[in-house]
């Protein structure tokens, strides 16, 4: 174990790896947190199939969740109306319509899954409580909305603002940023968008967006700046939020959103081009363990990562401690 104290701590990439395509917010998150991690994963397509299952199982009801939301506030649909018209019975009973019809669209083979429907339903009154406080105030404007943009695109955009990024080149100017946008509204004044993302698990803290070192939000905004999202005013007041769907934890608070209107957004649109041109790089050394972490820390990604055993961290951490050899 001594002798991995010595060692160096970053590999360089010796295999042919695959190339770059596009990027999105949870592959951004990953090479933050482990560049070595994105590699296996991004690079050569390794894959967990304990984890692939237990992603596929949150993947599956999150977007029953993200379903039954989009259709309870399609335009002009039964519960928009109820909600424009201020009435919590009615927009209750066209939310759990849509919910049951979500689910039970997609848990008829799987009868294990049916009290998703149940959880769900369970939240319903919490989640037509939030709309109803901000009905008056914004309206949906897109909802399960598909964007991309390129680097190139970020990199002009930043440009136009003094940014010193670094510009990508032609081998990765278009290689996209994309993902889905959960739901975008405006604000009734007509100048204020507000972009939500639904979490069905854990929710990133207010001052982890503030501090740029949660991103996803700050893609979004991006997406809606750069001209992403039909019906937003080119200049609006940004401003972001994450929207609990579990219990507990449902809705949000429209006063205290996560991204808040003063966002440093260039500063954020930066580290994405700085990010996005490293993770498309694959000449420079991966680090085997990202620096100043601590493997075994609560939020550390290290916990229950499949390729523990792969990067040696256990050793290199024990060595570092000045264990004994057994």
């Amino acid at each position: 174990q001594a002798s991995f104290a010595t060692e160096p701590r970053e590999r360089p990439v010796l295999g042919h790896s695959q190339p770059l395509a596009r990027i999105s917010p949870t592959a951004l998150r990953t090479y933050r947190e482990c560049p070595y991690r994105f590699l296996l994963e991004g690079g050569y397509g390794l894959r967990d199939q304990e984890r692939v299952l237990e992603e596929l199982r949150k993947k599956d009801y999150g977007s029953i969740a993200h379903e039954a939301m989009r259709r309870f506030l399609r335009e002009d649909g039964p519960g928009v109306q109820a909600l424009r018209a201020g009435d919590p019975g009615a927009a209750l009973s066209a939310l759990r319509a849509d919910a049951r019809d979500a689910f039970t669209a997609r848990i008829a083979a799987l009868p294990q899954r049916r009290l998703w429907v149940a959880s769900f339903l369970a939240m319903a009154v919490d989640i037509v409580d939030t709309e109803l406080a901000s009905a008056a105030a914004r309206r949906c404007i897109a909802r399960e909305r598909e964007f991309a943009f390129t680097l190139d695109e970020l990199h002009a955009w930043l440009s136009a603002r003094g940014a010193a990024a670094t510009p990508p080149d032609a081998a990765w100017a278009k290689i996209a940023c994309a993902g889905r946008l959960d739901r975008v509204d405006l604000g009734a004044d007509g100048t204020s968008v507000h972009v939500i993302d639904y979490k069905t698990g854990e929710i990133p803290s207010p001052k982890k967006v503030a501090a740029g070192e949660d991103l996803q939000l700050a893609v979004y905004a991006l997406a809606v700046r750069l001209g992403k999202v039909a019906g937003a005013p080119e200049n609006a007041v940004l401003t972001g939020t994450y929207y609990g769907l579990k219990s507990g934890g449902v809705g949000f608070d429209p006063a205290r959103p996560h991204l808040k209107p003063d966002h440093d957004l260039v500063r954020d649109g930066a580290a994405v081009l700085a990010t996005a041109l490293a993770m498309a790089d694959r000449a420079h050394d991966y680090a085997l363990v990202p620096p100043d972490l601590d493997p075994d820390g609560a939020a550390a990604p290290c916990r229950h990562c499949p390729w523990r055993g792969v990067c040696r961290i256990d050793e290199l951490v024990s060595a570092s401690c000045g264990e004994a050899t057994p």
